[in-house]
């Protein structure tokens, strides 16, 4: 599975637990279904691997809902009272570098049970998977032809606005300047995105390839899925820097300019999103 779509099915674990949505228990507890739906998009199991696909997921799936849920209302409850306060960059960049080791926390779950199913596919398989994940990068690459930068940076308003509207209702219009500005200032990253994409796509191919012992593929196949930016070019990760401590930055002054009944509806929604977490860990 390329490492952008293994994001997409794994951080399904993360996602519906740390994302402000009505629809959190509903969807969390369909994962079972959905992430198997991505991975269809990419190959067919025989019945062997099917099993043993199965049997690991659900392993992966109780161990999250008892030991990860509750580590997330803590972590949601922590967010409340940052927002009480005046916040920092130093300490969103704190509960930045908490969620990237939930994620973390996932993959080393689950990258053991990943590398050996990938060592299990047969030769047909392994084509059919190569060519699933060329004709995905084809797709991404061609998802926004000629774009301008004006076009970029309003897609870029528009995607941060609709998730910011998730957690505190309809933007003011100088918090929408705040959004532009930010926008403006971010490091275009699709092109180095994409390219690092082909880079880790030709490193799971090379390794599943390679005439080695499955001792050694297992190994390297783990890191690709735990430990992928030690592949990223010196630019994407400077870019991704940047790009960080801009919307750090952002999210600085947007927070410090939440009106009365925006810092109401954070908490609010919140408050629903750690009762649905705390629920779904005793179920």
């Amino acid at each position: 599975m390329n490492m952008h779509r293994a994001k997409i099915v794994l951080a399904g674990l993360a996602v519906c637990a740390l994302c402000a949505c009505s629809n959190t228990r509903l969807a969390y507890n369909y994962l079972d279904w959905i992430i198997p739906w991505y991975l269809d998009d990419y190959l067919s199991l025989n019945s062997r691997q099917d099993d043993f696909y199965k049997q690991r997921l659900d392993g992966l799936l109780r161990w999250h809902r008892r030991d990860q849920l509750v580590r997330y209302s803590h972590f949601v409850e922590q967010l409340q009272q940052d927002l009480r306060g005046p916040l920092s960059a130093a300490v969103l960049q704190e509960r930045y570098d908490t969620i990237e080791q939930f994620w973390r926390d996932i993959m080393e779950r689950a990258a053991p049970d990943c590398a050996e199913l990938m060592l299990q596919f047969n030769q047909d398989q392994r084509r059919v998977f190569y060519a699933a994940g060329a004709k995905k990068q084809k797709e991404l690459e061609n998802e926004h032809p000629g774009e301008t930068p004006a076009e970029r940076n309003r897609r870029h308003c528009e995607q941060a606005e609709k998730t910011l509207k998730r957690f505190v209702g309809r933007l003011t219009s100088p918090q929408k300047v705040v959004l532009e500005r930010w926008a403006a200032a971010l490091t275009p990253l699709e092109g180095l995105w994409l390219e690092n994409r082909r880079t880790w796509q030709r490193s799971l191919q090379a390794v599943l390839e390679a005439h080695e012992p499955d001792a050694e593929k297992r190994r390297r196949l783990e890191r690709l899925f735990i430990e992928p930016e030690y592949l990223w070019a010196p630019a994407y990760r400077e870019a991704i820097r940047q790009n960080e401590t801009a919307t750090l930055a952002m999210l600085v002054e947007m927070f410090g300019s939440l009106t009365v009944e925006q810092k109401q509806h954070v908490q609010t929604s919140l408050d629903s999103l750690r009762d649905d977490l705390i629920c779904l860990s005793r179920q």
